[in-house]
């Protein structure tokens, strides 16, 4: 089986306390996955910072987002169901 529109986030001005607290996040979601036998595409997991332009364009450095160890990819924008969400 595979679990399908799963969409974690949070709120922070602060890039440290998102990365810490998505990855946190992310490694429950992934022993929540394993305990009930779904499956997690890695391929299909991405990430996005969602902000003005001008605070986005502030940012020095992209946080690193792991789920299972695997560092999960950055994008811009994304679908989910039919609609295009940008950063």
């Amino acid at each position: 089986m595979y679990a399908d529109d799963t969409h974690p986030t949070y709120a922070s001005s602060n890039l440290e306390n998102v990365q810490f607290c998505i990855n946190e996040d992310l490694a429950n979601v992934f022993n929540l996955l394993q305990a009930n036998k779904l499956t997690l595409i890695m391929t299909n997991t991405e990430f996005m910072l969602v902000g003005s332009r001008k605070r986005l364009n502030t940012l020095t450095a992209s946080p690193t987002i792991r789920m299972n160890n695997i560092q999960v990819s950055q994008v811009r924008a994304t679908k989910s169901l039919c609609v295009i969400i940008d950063d």
